[in-house]
């Protein structure tokens, strides 16, 4: 005992009250019911009381030598250590778990040698110790240093987890296009996490989505959109299970009463229709409907609209679609247009497809989910049809009212959209 002459190691006399013999060199624990005793543990990465190590072979209650600091010659582990390696408690009685830095939650010494009975440097608690913050007051810099790039966002994601999620406090992100997140993996008591949008296209946290298992959704007022450069800061809510937002910069919509929140867009490309199947949900009563620059490819064709209920498995095509549509024209007088009833709403008739010359419109739509009432559509558009510049204001009523629709697109009556983009927007309520 060279080492313990030298004061290298703390030594205290205990009881075994493991229930059987041991060894020296074996991972003990001092939480038993019994005073100046010991036992073992079979919890991994155990840090509820202290740990040492035997410095002789201790029977079944008979008293021994213990170390619980500082050097000891031998410690016996499930598997071979490199040099330096942390140790933790392992599963099997008796034994350490050794692994690479960075250190663990319940590291309590580090292999001064290698092996699987090597000599050690014991800490006397496990890593890291609980301690009391209630007056944490940091005088110095402060930093969350653990940052990853994940590889592009390409689908709408449920449950994200991507690698390196496990020991990252900032997730630097971006997409090829508007992306939902419905949920984050890797919640834990009192974890922040800060999500930037490093990219160009809007990220959407979606608020309480269905996508997502429940313990990985985020608790949001509504739907978050992180426009490029936009970040927010999310904390776990272990009591909830859930997400919560405690900080956004002031681009990330979301939140305040009548605020818009994109839920969802999609870009015209030779497009055979524009389907709005997963941005209608019970979080908004009210959507705002963007049509910008839309061009369509064939000539004198009708912009329409219909409705599904199944989310575009199928679309909506009974004679229950009353629009009408009022424009002031250039040159001369007003005109109509609309289908009393028909199978679509018209949303611009005669329609040209100069390109110079795109369909823009802004329209207000609601009552979708409801069983109780029609769905109605009204709000401004301006386009050319094939006599005039046209300007005006449409309303619009799908006679439907017992039957919810959480999904619609946007389409010509021959030929496709050659380019534009629409945008839907939900109006926060509160």
């Amino acid at each position: 005992m060279a080492n313990n002459a030298l004061n290298r190691t703390s030594v205290v006399i205990l009881t075994n009250k493991s229930g059987g013999d041991l060894t020296k060199g074996a991972v003990v624990i001092t939480g038993t019911a019994t005073a100046k005793a010991f036992t073992t543990t079979t919890t991994s990465g155990y840090k509820s009381s202290n740990i040492g190590v035997l410095l002789e072979n201790i029977a079944n209650n008979a008293p021994g030598m213990v170390a619980l600091g500082q050097w000891t010659p031998k410690i016996n582990l499930a598997s071979s250590a490199a040099l330096y390696d942390f140790v933790k408690a392992h599963t099997v009685a008796g034994q350490g778990t050794p692994h690479a830095a960075p250190s663990q939650a319940g590291d309590f010494a580090i292999a001064l040698e290698t092996g699987t009975t090597p000599s050690a440097f014991l800490f006397g608690i496990p890593y890291p110790a609980s301690f009391d913050a209630s007056a944490l007051d940091i005088t110095g810099t402060f930093a969350l240093s653990g940052d990853i790039s994940p590889s592009q966002i390409t689908s709408n994601q449920n449950d994200y987890n991507p690698t390196g999620l496990s020991g990252a406090s900032v997730l630097r992100l971006n997409s090829d296009a508007s992306r939902n997140i419905t949920g984050l993996a890797g919640g834990a008591d009192g974890r922040i996490i800060t999500i930037y949008n490093t990219g160009s296209t809007d990220l959407v946290l979606k608020n309480n989505d269905s996508g997502s298992s429940a313990a990985n959704r985020f608790s949001l007022q509504a739907d978050i959109t992180l426009a490029g450069k936009d970040g927010c800061i999310l904390i776990y809510d272990s009591t909830s299970s859930l997400w919560r937002c405690i900080g956004k910069t002031p681009g990330g919509s979301g939140g305040s009463a009548g605020a818009l929140v994109l839920v969802e867009q999609h870009t015209a490309s030779s497009s055979a229709s524009l389907d709005f199947t997963t941005g209608i949900t019970a979080t908004y009563d009210d959507y705002l409907l963007e049509i910008i620059d839309l061009i369509v490819a064939t000539d004198n064709v009708t912009l329409k609209m219909q409705y599904s209920s199944n989310a575009g498995s199928s679309w909506y095509t009974s004679s229950d679609y009353y629009s009408a549509g009022q424009y002031i024209q250039n040159g001369a007088g007003t005109g109509t247009q609309g289908a009393n009833p028909g199978d679509h709403f018209v949303l611009g008739a005669g329609v040209k497809n100069t390109v110079s010359r795109p369909f823009n419109a802004s329209l207000h739509m609601r009552q979708f989910l409801s069983t109780a009432l029609s769905k109605s559509l009204h709000g401004t558009f301006n386009y050319t049809n094939q006599s005039f510049v046209v300007g005006g204001y449409m309303q619009a009523l799908l006679v439907v009212p017992a039957t919810a629709f959480n999904a619609f697109k946007i389409f010509a009556s021959s030929g496709n959209i050659a380019s534009g983009v629409a945008r839907l927007y939900g109006v926060a309520k509160s």
